[in-house]
Protein backbone atom coordinates (compact mmCIF):
# COMPACT_ATOMS: atom_id res chain seq x y z
CA UNK A 1 0.00 0.00 0.00
CA UNK A 2 2.85 2.40 0.79
CA UNK A 3 4.33 1.96 -2.69
CA UNK A 4 1.00 2.80 -4.29
CA UNK A 5 0.73 5.98 -2.22
CA UNK A 6 4.32 6.93 -3.05
CA UNK A 7 3.86 6.44 -6.79
CA UNK A 8 0.51 8.26 -6.74
CA UNK A 9 2.14 11.11 -4.81
CA UNK A 10 4.97 11.37 -7.34
CA UNK A 11 2.52 11.41 -10.25
CA UNK A 12 0.34 14.07 -8.65
CA UNK A 13 3.34 16.24 -7.73
CA UNK A 14 4.65 15.96 -11.28
CA UNK A 15 1.28 16.98 -12.70
CA UNK A 16 1.15 19.91 -10.27
CA UNK A 17 4.59 21.12 -11.33
CA UNK A 18 3.62 20.87 -15.01
CA UNK A 19 0.52 22.96 -14.31
CA UNK A 20 2.73 25.51 -12.56
CA UNK A 21 4.94 25.85 -15.64
CA UNK A 22 1.85 26.11 -17.85
CA UNK A 23 0.48 28.84 -15.59
CA UNK A 24 3.73 30.78 -15.94
CA UNK A 25 3.61 30.43 -19.73
CA UNK A 26 0.03 31.69 -19.98
CA UNK A 27 0.84 34.57 -17.63
CA UNK A 28 3.86 35.52 -19.75
CA UNK A 29 1.68 35.59 -22.86
CA UNK A 30 -0.82 37.87 -21.12
CA UNK A 31 1.83 40.27 -19.89
CA UNK A 32 3.61 40.40 -23.24
CA UNK A 33 6.06 43.26 -23.48
CA UNK A 34 5.04 44.65 -20.10
CA UNK A 35 6.88 41.72 -18.55
CA UNK A 36 10.05 43.01 -20.22
CA UNK A 37 9.69 46.41 -18.55
CA UNK A 38 8.42 48.18 -21.67
CA UNK A 39 5.62 50.68 -21.12
CA UNK A 40 2.56 49.70 -23.15
CA UNK A 41 -0.87 51.16 -23.70
CA UNK A 42 -3.56 48.87 -22.38
CA UNK A 43 -6.55 48.05 -24.56
CA UNK A 44 -9.87 49.78 -24.00
CA UNK A 45 -11.92 48.26 -21.21
CA UNK A 46 -14.56 45.77 -22.45
CA UNK A 47 -12.97 45.58 -25.90
CA UNK A 48 -12.45 42.09 -27.38
CA UNK A 49 -8.70 42.33 -26.74
CA UNK A 50 -9.33 43.33 -23.11
CA UNK A 51 -11.72 40.41 -22.59
CA UNK A 52 -9.23 37.97 -24.11
CA UNK A 53 -6.44 39.18 -21.82
CA UNK A 54 -8.74 38.99 -18.82
CA UNK A 55 -9.79 35.44 -19.77
CA UNK A 56 -6.15 34.35 -20.05
CA UNK A 57 -5.26 36.00 -16.74
CA UNK A 58 -8.07 34.11 -15.00
CA UNK A 59 -6.90 30.88 -16.67
CA UNK A 60 -3.36 31.52 -15.45
CA UNK A 61 -4.58 32.10 -11.90
CA UNK A 62 -6.69 28.94 -11.91
CA UNK A 63 -3.80 26.84 -13.26
CA UNK A 64 -1.55 28.26 -10.54
CA UNK A 65 -3.99 27.44 -7.74
CA UNK A 66 -4.56 23.92 -9.10
CA UNK A 67 -0.81 23.40 -9.28
CA UNK A 68 -0.40 24.37 -5.64
CA UNK A 69 -3.27 22.12 -4.57
CA UNK A 70 -1.98 19.12 -6.51
CA UNK A 71 1.57 19.57 -5.26
CA UNK A 72 0.36 19.69 -1.65
CA UNK A 73 -1.88 16.65 -2.20
CA UNK A 74 1.03 14.66 -3.66
CA UNK A 75 3.23 15.63 -0.73
CA UNK A 76 0.57 14.54 1.75
CA UNK A 77 0.25 11.17 0.01
CA UNK A 78 3.99 10.63 0.19
CA UNK A 79 4.11 11.60 3.86
CA UNK A 80 1.21 9.25 4.56
CA UNK A 81 3.11 6.44 2.84
CA UNK A 82 6.16 7.03 5.04
CA UNK A 83 4.21 7.33 8.29
CA UNK A 84 1.93 4.37 7.61
CA UNK A 85 2.28 1.70 10.30
CA UNK A 86 4.00 -1.51 9.24
CA UNK A 87 0.78 -3.47 9.89
CA UNK A 88 -0.79 -1.86 6.80
CA UNK A 89 2.24 -2.27 4.52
Amino acid sequence: MDKILTVAGIAIITFGVVLGFLSYRVNSQVMGQAGLGIAIISPEKDSPEWREKERRRVLSDRLFYWSIGLTITGGVLQIAAVLMPKAFR
